[in-house]
């Protein structure tokens, strides 16, 4: 499924698969001034679920001393880049994205655009297209989140947890 919506002056451009939602959002450049970032809010109509989604990256300002690899609700720590992907989407789900472009500073986020778009994520039994993405990006990702850098089995610690 592919959808564009544009509220605003924020464009959200949505690519969804069976495991997989892609998000790429744009505002134009003159817009962007004093943009931090981007919240998004997930409502999953299929389990009854509503969240900030959450990411890695954190302002040094309002950082809160989390170990490496901690994760932080997107209306607090925004997404600073333009497109993000939900690894956690499941097959035949039914989705509302609510993206909100936020200004202000690091310790008072003010959302100035907003917009959401509904995405229904496909089946996995197939049909006449079918839409894949790798989901080996996502796994490297928790991989090093998890690990850090004991790269294989070899150098990592008998007794650490996080090989068990």
């Amino acid at each position: 499924m592919r959808l564009r919506k544009t509220n605003q002056g924020l464009t959200i451009h949505a690519i969804a698969g069976a495991h997989v939602v892609l998000l790429g959002m744009h505002m134009e450049r003159s817009a962007c001034s004093g943009h931090l970032g981007f919240a998004i809010h997930r409502t999953d109509h299929t389990e009854h679920e509503a969240y900030w989604m959450e990411g890695t990256k954190i302002f040094e300002a309002t950082d809160p001393a989390f170990p490496p690899g901690a994760k932080y609700p997107t209306n607090k720590h925004p997404i600073q880049g333009f497109t993000w992907s939900d690894f956690s989407a499941k097959p035949g789900h039914r989705y509302t994205y609510k993206v909100l472009a936020l200004s202000g500073s690091p310790h008072e986020l003010t959302p100035f655009k907003q917009v959401e778009v509904e995405v229904k994520t496909e089946s996995e039994a197939g049909g006449n297209h079918d839409v894949f993405f790798n989901r080996g990006a996502a796994a490297s990702q928790e991989y090093a989140r998890r690990f850090g850098k004991a790269a294989s089995l070899e150098n990592a610690a008998e007794n650490d947890p996080r090989w068990a």
